[in-house]
């Protein structure tokens, strides 16, 4: 027989640690009542759990709902809260906690419909179902929003003077689904789930925003889609996650987010879902105003160790929009995105056919997007977390690339998946990178596809920036701004095999670059946007009589300007290819 708990609210004071339903774990089955609870203002610490201290059998999580309070958690009870502190989890001391169903999940338990929201300038973790978790437990579909840092018109119209102009800061760790499960804790960073392994469930987790009208305002966001680990064939859920957005009027406001689809670390034949990740936008709205947004987003997790599988992820990266633009402001979103992962310790994964999507910058915005197919770092054991891209003077860093051999301590062979990036539009600097910073000997890139974007200017490569292995068949479409393009990578090793590349042109490309064109890859330049608009691009001898072939010192300039076969705009320059090099197949025509 199963036992339904009543339905309650409760008001959750400083110190206090409420259960819902019941803090053991009950000897029936039973399901947990829909509980309330609403968090005190002020700078006190509270936790609360939805429903009982275990969720065992086929025991149901009630569809709770919390409301933390104002200016709430301690951001002086230890060290500031920051990545590192997440080892383990529990280390972000200080916070408002609430965890939606139980401390303890297993058997064949499932977890409810849980609603988290977090109050302005505070400092809370949420949890969507459970502190661990083992056995077929089930999370629930939970959706957790982060508090915001600063006011937002109106709320804060009740506000002193005082009040509204005094710094503000936020600070949110928000997991879909479980901390930790299976009995192993996060620091050996291996597997956390026993088998049968759970499930996580089909969360909505949303970052805090920060709001600077008459004072600066900050937000930091951890934002994982289930679980700070997963391992033994445990399947993520489908998961919805959005950064932070900064909006500045009269004063300073940044949103920092760290974004992950499923988990910082997967393992051991666990699975990751098909997530949505968004970025953190930048507002400007006076000229007195600056805004910025730095998200570092991944499908998948930040490190994938033994039998992991990535899933096949959408992320777009946050954009950047000044309302005024007499350039007195400034509003920046620094995008940093890798479709599975940041660090591999394994050699027996598999990556997801990922889509990303670079953020745009209008007005006086501006975005800068690096965008990674698969890893964000090299195939063979990762580069320093957490921006692995640039050096030092924030330019792309090809130190230590030996272009033979592996970069780490093994070799591993990878064969990487078939992913699709888009640069950004306006005011945007985007850098594609079709797999990873470097592949081995051993590895094999994807076919990835990978377009420009209308921004000022494009840098793409099409499987990474060093190659020892074999180079997919990529194809590289040209955007309105100057784009850099190769079709393999910038620095090609001793042992390494470029693959079939597919250049693509179409009318106002800009001015634009291939580097590593090679008739024996079999590599091709495709005009067929061209088709109809002139006879020049009807076929290879007709493209050759017209002129618009160029030898120069470089290479071969392609002129691509319609009105003026001659012009100096709308090219193509092929660097390093002699004319006579190229042959009927080196094209495609319409």
């Amino acid at each position: 027989m199963r036992v339904i708990f009543s339905s309650d609210e409760f008001n959750v004071s400083d110190g206090d640690f409420v259960f819902g339903d019941s803090d053991g774990t009950p000897e029936f089955v039973f399901s947990g009542g829909d509980d309330v609870f609403y968090g005190e203002d002020g700078p006190y610490q509270y936790g609360a759990v939805g429903d009982a201290y275990a969720l065992d059998r086929t025991d149901r999580g009630g569809n709770d709902t919390f409301y933390g309070g104002d200016f709430a958690g301690s951001f002086s009870d230890g060290p500031a809260p920051n990545v590192t502190a997440l080892v383990p989890i529990f280390n972000v001391r200080g916070a408002v906690t609430f965890i939606g169903d139980a401390i303890f999940m297993t058997d064949g338990s499932t977890g409810g419909r849980d609603y988290a929201q977090g109050g302005v300038n505070s400092n809370n973790l949420f949890i969507g179902d459970a502190s661990d978790a083992d056995g077929l437990a089930r999370g629930g579909n939970d959706t957790l929003m982060g508090g915001d840092a600063g006011w937002s018109e109106p709320r804060g119209r009740g506000l002193t003077a005082a009040t509204r102009q005094s710094d503000s800061t936020a600070f949110n760790v928000l997991i879909g689904d479980f901390a930790e499960a299976g009995g192993r804790g996060p620091t050996t960073r291996e597997v956390i789930f026993e088998l049968p392994s759970p499930k996580g469930g089909q969360d909505s987790i949303v970052g805090g925003d920060a709001w600077a009208y008459n004072s600066d305002a900050g937000v930091s966001n951890v934002l994982i889609g289930d679980a700070y680990a997963l391992g033994a064939l445990a399947k993520a859920g489908d998961d919805t996650v959005r950064g932070g957005t900064a909006t500045a009027s009269d004063a300073t406001a940044s949103a920092y987010n760290i974004i992950v689809g499923d988990a910082f670390f997967m393992t051991d034949g666990s699975r990751g879902g098909r997530d949505a990740l968004y970025g953190g936008n930048v507002v400007v709205t006076s000229d007195s105003g600056d805004g910025y947004a730095i998200n570092l987003m991944s499908g998948d997790n930040i490190t994938m160790d033994d039998g992991a599988r990535g899933g096949a992820d959408f992320m777009v990266g946050g954009s950047a929009r000044s309302v005024v633009t007499d350039g007195k402001e400034i509003a920046a979103a620094i995008n940093l995105m890798a479709g599975d992962t940041f660090s591999v310790r394994g050699s027996d994964v598999d990556f997801g056919r990922d889509t990303m999507v670079g953020g745009s910058g209008t007005g006086d915005g501006y975005a800068i997007n690096v965008m990674f197919g698969d890893i964000g770092a090299s195939d063979a054991g990762g580069l320093p977390f957490p921006f692995p891209f640039f050096g030092q003077n924030g330019a792309i860093s090809l130190a230590g690339l030996d272009g033979s051999t592996s970069r780490g301590s093994y070799n591993p062979d990878f064969h990487f998946a078939a992913d699709k990036l888009t640069g950004g539009n306006g005011n945007a600097m985007n850098y594609l990178v079709g797999d990873a910073e470097f592949i081995s000997s051993d590895s094999t890139g994807g076919d990835d596809t990978l377009f420009a974007g209308d921004g000022y200017s494009s840098t793409m490569y099409g499987d990474s920036l060093g190659l020892a292995g074999k180079g997919g068949n990529d194809k590289l479409y040209s955007g309105k701004g100057n784009d850099d393009m190769w079709g393999d990578a910038q620095k090609m090793g001793e042992s390494a095999d470029g693959g079939a590349d597919r250049f693509y042109f179409g009318v106002k490309n800009g001015d634009d670059t291939i580097h590593d064109f090679r008739v024996g890859d079999k590599d091709k330049i495709d005009l067929s946007a061209f088709s109809g608009l002139s006879p020049d691009f009807k076929n290879f001898a007709s493209l050759k009589a017209s002129g618009r072939l160029e030898q120069v010192s470089d290479g071969v300039v392609l002129h691509l300007d319609l009105a003026d076969k001659a012009s100096d705009h709308n090219t193509v320059l092929i660097v390093g290819v002699d004319l006579d090099e190229l042959v009927k197949a080196s094209f495609a025509f319409g």
